[in-house]
């Protein structure tokens, strides 16, 4: 999310400058604690860009077909795991820290929807959230809510609620409100499976 070469406030890595420039907020300078989740917290403006989220979708959907032509006999769980492996972090790449809007969500959902299609040879027009369901996989938007959740709960405990991060802190509170109140990642995981379960049923 920051380019080395073209930031012009900080840099990251080896060979950049000990004298950074400081970035300042609408009142003080940030600290190198708020920096840290600055530099992680505000979205690519254009990732939400049709243009950007089509060559995500197209790079998507070549590996997959790329691996569905290379093991077309075997077993359809095997091909789920693979593209699991392989293709979904296409579309979940840093998505914690990006805050998407609904039909953003919804046009990487369909992606991921259409993986299990061509997986297990469901029309386009089928639904597929029962078989995500019996083959215990969650839906796009239960995903991408997982890795908001995950993203913005670690946050909060490493740089102890800093400033940026009370303008996300009403997305936390949704989310335990949505879900339950989690402390711990493996709870946070526990808690949306069964909020699944129970909106499947």
């Amino acid at each position: 999310m920051l380019h080395q070469t073209k930031s012009p406030s900080d840099g990251l890595g080896f060979g950049q400058d000990v004298h950074r420039k400081p970035v300042a907020g609408n009142r003080d300078t940030l600290s190198s604690c708020e920096m840290s989740l600055y530099v992680r917290l505000l979205p690519l403006k254009n990732y939400a860009n049709p243009l950007t989220l089509c060559c995500i979708k197209r790079a998507f959907y070549k590996a997959i077909n790329g691996i569905l032509s290379y093991c077309k006999t075997a077993d359809e769980f095997v091909k789920l795991g693979l593209v699991k492996a392989y293709c979904l972090p296409l579309l979940t790449y840093c998505i914690g820290a990006i805050d998407l809007p609904a039909s953003s969500v919804k046009d990487l959902a369909v992606c991921w929807n259409d993986c299990f299609r061509k997986v297990f040879g469901y029309k386009r027009y089928e639904s597929v959230k029962e078989l995500q369901f019996f083959c215990g996989e969650l839906p796009f938007d239960l995903i991408y809510n997982l890795q908001r959740w995950k993203f913005l709960s670690s946050d909060c405990v490493v740089c102890d609620i800093s400033v940026l991060y009370k303008l996300q802190a009403h997305v936390v509170g949704d989310l335990s409100h949505k879900f339950g109140v989690a402390r711990s990642v493996c709870q946070m995981k526990h808690l949306v499976r069964d909020f699944f379960s129970m909106s499947h049923n």
